[in-house]
C-alpha cells in the first residue's frame, strides 16, 4: 500500500493561476515522491483542466521515475489534446535531461510569469 504522507521535506503546491493550473513539487522526486506529484496532475486532468504547468525550479533531484512521469504526461497532453508545459531552470532537472536526451521532447513553457 502506497503511503498516504510524502516523506520529510518533500511538499507539492497546487497553485490556480486563472485558466491554468501549476503543480510545484518542492524537494526530490524520486520513487518515493512520484506519486504525490502523479495524482494532483491526475486528478486535475480528470476535473477537466486543459492547462497544467509543472514547475519545477524547486525541484532538487529528479530520477528515472520523475522522468518516466514527464515522458506519460507529455504523451497524455498529446493523445487527450490538453497543453502541458515544464518550468525548469539550468540544474538538476535540466541535467538529466539533456543527459537522457529527452530536453528537445518535453515541452517547456515560459508563458505568462509564475510566482
Amino acid at each position: 500500500m502506497p503511503p498516504t504522507t510524502p516523506p520529510d521535506g518533500f511538499r507539492c503546491d497546487v497553485i490556480p493561476d486563472r485558466d491554468r493550473v501549476v503543480v510545484r513539487p518542492v524537494g526530490e522526486i524520486d520513487l518515493a515522491t512520484v506519486p504525490f506529484v502523479e495524482e494532483p496532475l491526475a486528478e486535475l486532468e480528470a476535473a477537466g483542466f486543459t492547462e497544467l504547468i509543472l514547475d519545477l525550479r524547486r525541484t532538487t533531484f529528479l530520477d528515472s521515475t520523475g522522468v518516466r512521469l514527464l515522458v506519460r504526461q507529455t504523451e497524455s497532453a498529446r493523445r487527450n489534446g490538453h497543453d502541458f508545459g515544464v518550468v525548469a531552470e539550468d540544474g538538476p532537472v535540466m541535467r538529466v535531461l539533456e543527459l537522457t536526451g529527452l530536453k528537445g521532447r518535453i515541452p517547456f513553457t515560459r508563458g505568462r510569469a509564475i510566482a
